[in-house]
């Protein structure tokens, strides 16, 4: 080691971070060297990569790709040939890759975070890692979803078969192979639960599975627990429970098997929620002696999720690691206005890494094993993953389904539960069965590096029979937040250099962009009709996670309205014209559709279909299509009087109503009948509505001749915590958890049920035993103008008319007195309170009879 070498670290534990001693494995020492790298070397520095024999490095930065390599004691800048510069960063790795490294053993981290391609360029899956063995055979594992599964494969070096070795529920991915001295095939990678994709966000919780493969066949590999994979807590930060993920395996100098992971790290001085911000941080364990090591944590690792380690071995024994860092635990901890970043410039650190001395005595050694079954097939057989489903619409547009705003933990809001760029790929060519997506992450919060690798990632995912990635950011403007999309990058090339202060969208002249308002009755952050741009504003969300946006008092009112609130109904009767989408927004799944009417499945046809209005918003996967003689929703022109509006319907739930929305009035219902005073019922909606109450009680629903269904909130956060029991716990009462922590008095709860008696013999009571409220058929059915008091806070039960029951409907409205400046859009209700919306369509003139 020369002088540039800063030194050596003997670590029990991690450096910043100590851990505690446990009796379950022994404190083995390691020792990590950090080098000292040329000075503003690696500054902006992302995804690095390692050469053998090292240290040698590529790297990429907002200009290029870079490259150092160390010889006779002095570093040398590397001139990359166009080949390198492309292997290094395009992070798409094709499937008969043998070839592509030209024989150069690395580790590339842009894999980690990047795709596998058929040899025809075909989407294979995410994430591939390389491994090669004595032979000088390729070994590869990646991850991917089908049919409803996610998988973990593995593909032997002919290529021949597929080893499908992950074979629970559970969402498997972030994979990693390495292959030890015996040849032994050992492979790494992280489960979240069974739900993912489905409910919530993307980053729930995080747990770690290791398989090995020798002659014997295949085993599972026993790993320490969640418990030993932490530490104790310190005083800024605390790990965060059930959070252990991003698996990275090695194979030493020595033949050590290592697994290098991530933890996270939350900020205990975080003093609002918008403030919360979190650190991955990675860490390192090795096998020795028939224990795994205690752990030891890599200094400056401090980041986001995405940051990958790239390692290789070392000739003269331990190995190199690679990883880049942005310092928010020492830079961020202080900083606590919304707007601010905790992206630092990301700084790219080198180290040699091994076990001590003491430990050194060459050893190949075998941890605990449990016999793993793996399930094989010929590759020949299931070599590329389906195109999505396309349904043609009107016989010249392609229905194509998908959402506009999704964060990854590049965003401050929710860094902790939204999941990584990547990810959010996952879930949408997974159980989102997205055709695009935007991943739109505050603009402030992002440094050059992080913006450029998310469009990277956008460009590596980006393949004929995969969802669509369309690049985005969320833009906020002192009158409202806005989502910018565009389908060519070059239109926002560096977003970190816009307006913190005067954001304007007039900033964006000349681009072909699309801007789409959301949260626009929510307060000091709503949408004001004065700044709408006709040019840009092209759409409105009119749902998210929030709720639905339409108007005060409307169904799944969104949970910060008030009466005074902004709303789509609004800015419609203000003359704007726009088209309608939902999207998901922070921590929320499979709960809201962008659907667009696309001659092409293309970036360049969805932007114009979205900047055409040809689009409506749906909660569920509900198929909505409506015209007004030759023109479709989204759409204007001229119409005789007399005009027919068709109007069609197929919906996964049965349908409650759909309804013709004329100049902001119902002018039109298709629905069953109404309801009679002295009918026997069957099915029906009871929508519940009630202001705050302290202390979240869990407070109860009863009925006499009523069986209730399960509950779901108005405002679209049907997370995991706010679940009520399962239906076949409830019997004869509803206990509506939770009910008073939504904070607006519109709040509440959709409850399906089933009556066995008249209406007059009904009788239903809200809340605690002694307090509660009660409640007879006939109030239920009298309107929603009254309320009653609980608790001091106004409460309203609602019985909604009969169902229409059908899942499908084909109708008609013609009303023969259409005027010149009218506007029309449908809104769709099932019974399980689930939603659609399609855009209007306005009348600019009548045609003469």
């Amino acid at each position: 080691m020369n002088s540039r070498f800063l030194g050596a670290y003997l670590l029990a534990g991690t450096l910043g971070l100590l851990s505690t001693a446990s009796s379950d494995y022994p404190q083995h020492l390691a020792s990590i060297t950090l080098i000292d790298l040329p000075a503003d070397i690696g500054m902006g520095a992302r995804e690095p990569a390692l050469l053998m024999p090292g240290p040698s490095l590529r790297w990429t930065d907002s200009q290029s790709q870079q490259g150092l390599d160390y010889h006779e004691g002095e570093w040398r800048n590397a001139a990359l040939s166009k080949n390198e510069e492309a292997f290094w960063a395009k992070g798409v790795l094709q499937v008969n890759a043998k070839t592509q490294n030209q024989g150069i053993e690395s580790s590339v981290t842009s894999y980690r975070n990047g795709v596998l391609v058929g040899s025809l360029g075909g989407f294979l899956g995410w994430a591939p890692s390389q491994a090669i063995d004595s032979d000088g055979n390729q070994h590869l594992v990646f991850d991917r979803y089908r049919n409803g599964d996610f998988e973990v494969i593995y593909l032997d070096p002919e290529q021949q078969v597929e080893h499908r070795l992950s074979r629970s529920s559970a969402m498997e991915a972030h994979s990693t192979i390495a292959v030890d001295s015996l040849d032994r095939i050992w492979i790494a990678w992280d489960e979240a639960d069974a739900s993912w994709g489905n409910a919530g966000g993307l980053h729930q919780s995080r747990r770690l599975r290791l398989v090995m493969h020798d002659v014997n066949g295949w085993h599972q590999v026993r790993l320490p627990t969640q418990e030993q994979f932490r530490t104790i807590s310190k005083k800024d930060h605390q790990e965060l429970e059930e959070f252990v993920e991003s698996p990275q395996l090695a194979i030493d100098g020595d033949g050590t098997l290592w697994l290098f992971y991530r933890v996270v790290v939350g900020f205990k001085n975080s003093r609002a929620k918008a403030n919360r911000r979190n650190a991955w941080i990675l860490r390192g364990i090795y096998f020795h002696g028939g224990q795994w090591s205690q752990p030891v944590t890599l200094p400056h690792s401090d980041t986001h999720s995405h940051a990958s380690l790239a390692v290789l071995p070392s000739a003269s024994g331990g190995l190199w690691g690679a990883w880049t860092s942005d310092n928010r635990l020492q830079n961020f901890g202080a900083t606590n206005p919304w707007s601010k970043s905790f992206m630092d410039t990301p700084q790219l650190s080198l180290a040699h890494i091994e076990r001590a001395r003491v430990d050194r005595e060459p050893v190949v050694s075998t941890p605990d094993l449990t016999p793993w079954e793996v399930y094989s097939v010929p590759i020949g057989k299931t070599d590329q993953v389906g195109d999505p489903a396309q349904q043609v619409v009107n016989a010249k547009y392609l229905r194509l389904w998908g959402d506009l705003h999704r964060h990854s933990d590049l965003s401050r809001c929710a860094s902790n539960t939204d999941g990584s760029v990547l990810d959010q790929y996952r879930y949408a060519q997974g159980p989102g069965k997205l055709d695009f997506v935007a991943v739109t992450d505050h603009f402030q919060h992002m440094s050059q590096a992080s913006w450029l690798y998310s469009m990277d990632v956008a460009d590596r995912v980006h393949a004929e029979n995969a969802p669509i990635p369309l690049y985005g950011f969320e833009y906020s403007f002192p009158k409202g937040h806005r989502n910018v999309i565009f389908a060519h990058r070059e239109a926002v090339s560096q977003p970190t250099g816009l307006s913190v202060e005067k954001p304007d969208v007039l900033s964006f002249q000349g681009k072909r962009i699309l801007t789409i308002p959301h949260q626009i009755g929510d307060g000091p952050v709503s949408f004001a009709s004065s700044g709408f741009v006709p040019d840009y504003d092209r759409q409105v969300e009119i749902f998210q996670r929030r709720g639905s946006y339409e108007m005060v008092g409307g169904l799944r009112q969104a949970r910060k309205m008030t009466p005074s609130s902004n709303s789509v109904r609004n800015l419609l009767e203000d003359q704007f014209r726009f088209g309608l989408i939902a999207s998901s927004d922070h921590g929320y799944s499979n709960g809201a559709f962008a659907v667009v009417l696309a001659e092409k499945r293309t970036r360049e046809s969805i932007l114009t279909a979205l900047r055409e209005r040809r689009s409506y918003a749906a909660t569920a996967r509900i198929e909505l299509d409506v015209q007004l003689g030759d023109f479709v929703m989204g759409e204007q022109g001229s119409i005789s009087p007399e005009t027919s509006l068709q109007v069609s319907v197929n919906s996964p739930a049965p349908i409650a109503r759909v309804e013709v929305i004329r100049n902001g009035e119902v002018a039109h219902r298709w629905q069953g009948k109404q309801l009679e005073k002295d009918e026997r019922l069957t099915w029906g909606l009871l929508m519940v509505q009630y202001g705050v109450l302290p202390n979240r009680p869990d407070l109860e629903l009863r009925g006499q001749g009523i069986e209730f269904g399960e509950p779901f909130l108005m405002d679209g956060e049907n997370l995991p915590e706010f679940n009520t029991p399962s239906p076949n716990q409830w019997h004869e009462s509803t206990h509506l958890k939770y009910l008073s922590q939504r904070p607006q008095a519109q709040g509440g709860w959709v409850v399906p049920v089933h009556y066995t008696t008249d209406l007059g013999s009904m009788q239903l009571s809200f809340g605690e035993l002694g307090k509660e409220v009660e409640y007879s058929g006939h109030e239920l059915i009298s309107g929603s103008n009254w309320t009653k008091a609980y608790e001091s806070k106004p409460l309203s039960l609602h019985l909604l008319p009969r169902p229409l029951g059908t899942r499908k409907l084909e109708g008609e409205y013609q009303p023969e007195d259409w005027q010149a400046g009218e506007w029309v859009y449908i809104r769709v209700i099932a019974v399980d309170a689930s939603m659609a919306w399609s855009s209007p369509i306005w009348i600019d003139q009548l045609k003469p009879e």
